[in-house]
């Protein structure tokens, strides 16, 4: 394919609107790429393009026999048009790889949509080098099946990056210098913590608390108080919309609510309420004393000089569960950092391991609990 900036610009507003590359239109010849492979998405950055691709991670099963019918945004499409046919699995859950072979069907569809048929057969000369980010709690088993994988999808070459490293790279931090820099990298199935110095991580810690969690968390705070059962989705969107975990919004808009449509639990019948403010942010509270908690479990554990830094800089939040309103002040008024929100946080895993391509100096991965 030749570049040509009429393509691009028909590249840049199918992705702007719809979050995915046109069907059909790949990447062009020897591009670099980096994936971030996600709880509830996986997001492509290609050099030059920035994030071109943003695919749920879900698969619709058939209901009699078990096999996959669609991947990622067609999955999401047949579940509105036959939701009695197919069954929605999602591969990962709470940052855990849980299906493997639908993972892989989501990554195989993922590399079709970047490299042409033609690219895949010509791999070693036309594929794209691609950094992948997985969940840290992979096996080395699952790992190289992913690795293998996006290889046989026409990759030329497949380099792993570590998420936190990614995020922190993504997000603009300094990860080669000797200076420390913490990052919390918030997704839907958990939080990566890590304190980075000279392009590794030198203290870590994997979270089982990320957006889902705090959605979870909403739907069995409305069933308290409401005696009314609603889904994941209209827990995420109560969040969203009136949900808070900092005490000063909480006061200037304590009266707001929203209503919300579930299935009453004594009687099965659909039920509408009424669900406050103080209601969502009481039910996100755990959640966020857990995070809170965590930081300052992990700035004790860092090298005294790496804490020395860290109090200087603060505390970085990057993905999409740092979008929840008045977390950056909580954490701030909890640890004692300065904590300050990334640009674009959601996407920064997926632009860091991208960057991490250029990275004139090899990044080192380290275990994290």
């Amino acid at each position: 394919m030749v570049y040509c900036p009429l393509l691009w610009l028909r590249s840049t507003l199918h992705v702007a609107l719809w979050g995915a590359l046109p069907p059909g239109e790949p990447v062009f010849r020897g591009a670099r790429v980096g994936i971030d492979v996600g709880t509830t998405a996986v997001r492509v950055c290609v050099k030059g393009r920035g994030v071109i691709l943003r695919e749920p991670t879900v698969v619709a099963l058939d209901k009699a026999t078990g096999t996959p019918r669609a991947v990622g945004r067609a999955a999401l499409q047949l579940l509105g048009e036959a939701p009695g046919d197919v069954i929605p699995v999602r591969p990962l859950q709470d940052g855990l790889i849980t299906e493997e072979a639908l993972l892989e069907e989501v990554l195989r569809e993922v590399l079709r949509r970047l490299v042409s048929a033609p690219r895949r057969l010509l791999r070693g000369a036309l594929g794209p080098s691609v950094a992948l980010c997985l969940p840290a709690a992979a096996t080395p088993a699952q790992t190289r099946a992913a690795l293998a994988t996006v290889q046989d999808g026409g990759a030329r070459a497949v380099e792993l990056v570590d998420p936190p490293l990614a995020a922190a790279l993504g997000a603009g931090l300094p990860v080669t210098e000797a200076a420390g820099c913490f990052v919390a990298d918030l997704g839907g199935g958990s939080t990566d913590l890590a304190v980075i110095a000279l392009g590794g991580v030198v203290v870590g810690e994997t979270l089982r608390v990320a957006g889902g969690t705090f959605d979870e968390a909403v739907v069995r705070a409305v069933r308290r108080h409401h005696g009314v059962l609603i889904g994941e989705r209209s827990g995420e969107e109560l969040k969203r919309r009136i949900g808070s975990v900092s005490s000063e919004a909480e006061k200037a808009a304590a009266d707001e609510t929203l209503e919300v449509r579930g299935r009453d639990v004594a009687r099965g019948l659909p039920k509408t309420v009424t669900v406050s403010r103080a209601e969502v942010g009481e039910a996100l509270q755990e959640g966020a004393a857990r995070l809170a908690s965590a930081v300052r479990r992990l700035l004790e554990t860092a090298p005294a000089e790496l804490t020395a830094d860290i109090v200087r800089s603060g505390l970085v939040l990057t993905g999409g569960g740092s979008y929840l309103r008045g977390l950056d002040s909580y954490l701030q008024t909890h640890t004692g950092l300065p904590v300050t929100r990334a640009p674009s946080a959601e996407d920064c895993t997926a632009v860091g391991a991208l960057r991490a391509l250029s990275c004139p100096e090899p990044l080192r991965a380290a275990p994290r609990t």
